[in-house]
């Protein structure tokens, strides 16, 4: 190559995002506590029992306990602070730790997940990723009413999607101390 050739520059296509698990802070007082929303980004191929067992850890470590509270984590695991509570979503795996509706570990499997540098700041990012559908189980049979588009089968039940696919998007700039 010439040294006074200059380097052709090819377009990128948008990156698609992965498939991951996503663990975020959510709840009322989630936003006011001043920390990043994202917790963790693991494979998501990480077995669901891992992650039901590193979110009480990951809530004891992030979330402002006393001592005595981080103490707790030496207990058996049903008297650790804080609790998982049921997604109520039977098709897709989620789960949610610590004080519902107040503050909470929610963990779940995203996709097309992806995260951009804003160019004017590096120390500013932005991640965006589908959230999954949201299902509910049908008792019985279906009826006529029921959208059949909206209806999957899982072994031997049946469950109606509730809440379709959505995109999400969250930025964070890190603080300079």
């Amino acid at each position: 190559m010439d040294i006074h050739q200059q380097p052709v520059r090819v377009k990128r296509k948008p990156s698609k995002g992965i498939k991951a698990w996503l663990i975020t802070w959510e709840g009322d007082d989630a936003a006011s506590n001043g920390r990043c929303k994202v917790v963790s980004i693991l494979p998501y191929r990480t077995p669901d029992k891992q992650i039901k067992f590193i979110l009480p850890i990951l809530f004891c470590s992030e979330y402002n306990l006393i001592l005595p509270g981080k103490m707790a984590l030496t207990a058996k695991p049903e008297n650790w602070p804080g609790r998982f509570v049921d997604s109520y979503d039977y098709v897709k795996p989620k789960y949610l730790y610590g004080e519902y509706r107040h503050e909470y570990l929610f963990a779940r499997v995203v996709e097309d997940l992806r995260c951009e540098e804003t160019t004017a700041d590096s120390r500013e990012c932005t991640l965006t990723w589908t959230e999954p559908a949201r299902y509910i189980p049908v008792p019985g049979e279906c009826t006529a009413s029921d959208d059949p588009a909206r209806i999957v089968n899982v072994g031997f039940n049946v469950f109606k999607r509730i809440e379709d696919e959505t995109q999400q998007s969250y930025t964070y700039r890190a603080k300079m101390d």
